[in-house]
């Protein structure tokens, strides 16, 4: 035991320049339709070596129960590699449940993979990241249930969905931009669904009522304004399967960070296509670093 101890500390802390630290925090999000989604989590670590973040994450809407999702995260973290794995369970809530394991890896040719630079390196490439990801979910949901909602729906649900996404990141004059795109693969073909999809912020609460995903791509671009603030914007975009329009996703916001807290306020506008209306979507959250 004493062997296996020391052995799980030196991969922990693979040089004496690492240091440990631990992160937790929570979110909120409310929008139309009686949408709400509540998450927490905590983080602990070595800024290089191993770290491990267990969440859980609370969606309801006026189409579903609520829904809780537990995820956790192992992954480490070195100058230039990145690697993790993840599993995540949706107990049934509506007949609907899902299981979901996923990996990870990123290399960074400039900076390092986990860390975007904090606005003070502003006159060169202070970070270049590139990574890829697979993640596979196993949906389920019995035909009952699922008329329930949509009462053309032909047959239960017991389908995997692998996703395949690769991404980008980097810094320039003091400006981060993230970008990933994902292509969505399926074991079976999917139930007819009539409903029109949801945000796609609750999409891990149950796809038969917010739709699956067949392509998606996300931008972030973050800058520093102040010493303290960090405003950002995101764009999402999703083509769905089920012949559901594509949708998008807008958001702006900011983050502050004073000593070891963090805060940050957002607004997302939806549009779910096809000139369906659009809905707005705000949120804050909180955190804390040791």
């Amino acid at each position: 035991m004493k062997k296996l101890s020391a052995l799980l500390f030196c991969l922990l802390i693979p040089g004496p320049a690492a240091a440990l630290y631990w992160d937790a925090g929570t979110s909120a999000s409310f929008g139309a339709n009686g949408y709400g989604a509540v998450s927490a989590f905590a983080e602990a670590g070595a800024d290089e070596g191993l770290y491990a973040r267990p969440s859980v994450t609370f969606y309801h809407s006026d189409f579903v129960k609520s829904t809780k999702v537990y995820t956790g995260r192992v992954g480490w973290a070195g100058k230039r590699l990145g690697v993790g794995v993840e599993g995540s369970f949706t107990p049934k809530a509506d007949g609907y449940q899902n299981t979901a394991f996923a990996a990870d890896v990123a290399y960074a040719v400039v900076g390092e993979p986990r860390k975007p630079v904090k606005g003070d390196d502003k006159a060169r490439l202070a970070r270049l990241v590139f990574g890829a990801g697979v993640r596979h979910i196993a949906h389920k949901e019995s035909l009952a249930e699922l008329q329930q909602r949509t009462p053309t729906a032909d047959r239960a649900l017991d389908a995997g969905q692998t996703d395949l996404t690769g991404f980008a990141g980097a810094s320039l004059f003091g400006f981060n931009l993230d970008a990933s795109i994902t292509q969505s693969v399926y074991t079976q073909n999917l139930p007819r669904l009539i409903r029109p999809v949801q945000p796609a912020a609750a999409a891990g609460a149950n796809p038969t009522a917010f739709g699956f995903p067949d392509t998606s791509a996300d931008a972030r671009l973050t800058f520093r304004l102040i010493p303290i603030v960090k405003p950002y914007a995101t764009f999402a975009w999703r083509a769905l399967k089920a012949d559901q329009p594509a949708a998008r996703t807008y958001t702006a916001g900011a983050s502050a960070s004073i000593s070891i807290v963090e805060v940050s306020a957002f607004y997302s506008l939806y549009d779910p296509g096809r000139g369906a209306p659009k809905h707005g979507y705000s949120g804050a959250s909180a955190g804390i670093r040791f």
